[in-house]
C-alpha cells in the first residue's frame, strides 16, 4: 500500500465544469443527483468513533476533526462487491486527516488495465465510491482538504492495454458539509470506450445472437455465484453444446478458450478434437445462467481469437490470409467484433469481414 498526501489542486483549474450533464457518470451515494451507487451509503454527518485519533485545533473547513483509521479503510474495501470473483485490496491512500479523505483499491493480481475504484471518507466514516462502476486507468492526482481530483484515461483503437492514449480528463469531488459533490463530467469515452472499426465488409446484421442453429441444449440447474448473481455453466451443459455442433472432418469439438463460467455472458471458443493447428476453425458459443444460447457463427472460421472480454461481453479478433501468407501468420486483419449481453439476448457490435465469410 502507498500513502500519498497531495499538496494542491491548481491543476484542476483547467477543467471545464459540467456537473449537470446526464452523461457525467454515476458517482457514489451522497453525491446529489448521482443515481444508484455501487455501495449504498448515507450522507455521513461528522461523527467521532471510540478510540479514533483526532487532530486538536483543526480549523473548520481546514481538516477533519477525526482522522481516518486503517480499520475503517479495510472494512470499506472488504465490503466492495468482488470483480469477476477477484477481491479488492488497498492500493493508495491520501491524507487521513483531510476533510474529504480518500483511498483507492485494485483487484488482487491486477494488471495495468484492471479496474480501480476510489473510496471517500469523512470524519472516519466511509461515504461510498466515486462512481458506481469501476474503470481502468483511474488515478487520484491531487487533493485539497475538502476536494479530491481524479484522473481518468481510456484506450483508443490501436492502443495497447497498458498504454492508453485517451485523456487524461480530471474530475473533482468536493465535500459540501454534508455530502460529496461531483463537480465535473465523467468523460463519455470512459463510460463507452472507443472501439476499433472492423475491416470493410457487410453491414452489421440487426438480428441478435443466437444465430440460427440447433435448439438450445438444456443444462441442469447450476450453482449461483454470489459474486456475479449468475448461474454457473456446468461441464455437462458445455459438453452437450459441443456435441450438438456438426463434426469437422469427422472430428467432434472441444473448448479451446473459455471465460469464467459464472458470468452473465459465458463464452467458449472451440477447436476440432485431436487437432491443434494454427489455422484450426472455431465456433464461438454463448451461455447465460447455465443455459446454452447458441453460436455466433453458423460456419466455423479459422484464425479466431479472444481480443478482450469482461463481465458481460467478449471481443473476437478475426484474421484472414492474404496472398503470400503462411498458415501461422495471417496478414489480414484483425477485425474486432464485440458480442454484448443486453439483458435478454446477445447483441453483435460490428461485422465479420467478408474476407472471413467469403
Amino acid at each position: 500500500m502507498k500513502l500519498r498526501v497531495c499538496a494542491g489542486l491548481a491543476v484542476v483549474a483547467l477543467i471545464v465544469s459540467g456537473c449537470s450533464s446526464p452523461d457525467s457518470g454515476t458517482p457514489a451515494a451522497g453525491i446529489p443527483g448521482s443515481g444508484t451507487a455501487a455501495t449504498p451509503t448515507s450522507s455521513a454527518a461528522p461523527t467521532t468513533s471510540p478510540g479514533s485519533s483526532t487532530t486538536p485545533g483543526a480549523p473548520v473547513g481546514g481538516g477533519s476533526s477525526t482522522c481516518l483509521e486503517d480499520s475503517v479503510v479495510q472494512d470499506a474495501i472488504g465490503g466492495l462487491t468482488p470483480f469477476m470473483a477477484s477481491a479488492w485490496q488497498l492500493d493508495e491512500q491520501g491524507d487521513p486527516c483531510a476533510t474529504l479523505a480518500w483511498a483507492t483499491a485494485r483487484i488482487a493480481d491486477a494488471t495495468s488495465s484492471s479496474p480501480e475504484t476510489v473510496l471517500f471518507f469523512h470524519d472516519n466514516t466511509y461515504l461510498g465510491t466515486a462512481t458506481a462502476e469501476q474503470y481502468a486507468f483511474t488515478t487520484v492526482v491531487d487533493q485539497l482538504s475538502d476536494t479530491v481530483a481524479v484522473s481518468y484515461k481510456w484506450t483508443n483503437p490501436g492502443d495497447a492495454n497498458a498504454n492508453p492514449t485517451g485523456g487524461p480528463a480530471l474530475v473533482r469531488y468536493r465535500w459540501n458539509g454534508s455530502s460529496v459533490d461531483m463537480l465535473d463530467q465523467l468523460p463519455p469515452e470512459v463510460l463507452n470506450p472507443p472501439r476499433a472499426n472492423p475491416a470493410p465488409g457487410p453491414a452489421p446484421s440487426p438480428a441478435p445472437v443466437p444465430a440460427p442453429g440447433p435448439a438450445p441444449v438444456p443444462a441442469p440447474a447450476g450453482t449461483v455465484d454470489p459474486a456475479t448473481g449468475s448461474v454457473c455453466v456446468e461441464n455437462s451443459a458445455r459438453d452437450a453444446a459441443l456435441a450438438s455442433l456438426p463434426p469437422f472432418e469427422g472430428r467432434g469439438w472441444v473448448d479451446s478458450t473459455s471465460s469464467y463460467p459464472c458470468l452473465p455472458l459465458v463464452t467458449f471458443l472451440t477447436r476440432p478434437e485431436s487437432r491443434n493447428m494454427y489455422d484450426d476453425p472455431s465456433y464461438l458459443l454463448f451461455f447465460h445462467d447455465g443455459q446454452y444460447l447458441g453460436k455466433a457463427n453458423d460456419v466455423p472460421y479459422p484464425n479466431m481469437s479472444v481480443a478482450d472480454s469482461g463481465y458481460d461481453f467478449v471481443t473476437i479478433a478475426y484474421r484472414w490470409r492474404v496472398p503470400g501468407d503462411d498458415a501461422i501468420s495471417p496478414g489480414g486483419g484483425p477485425a474486432l467484433v464485440r458480442y454484448q449481453w443486453n439483458g435478454s439476448s446477445v447483441e453483435t457490435i460490428g461485422a465479420i469481414p467478408v474476407e472471413v465469410t467469403g
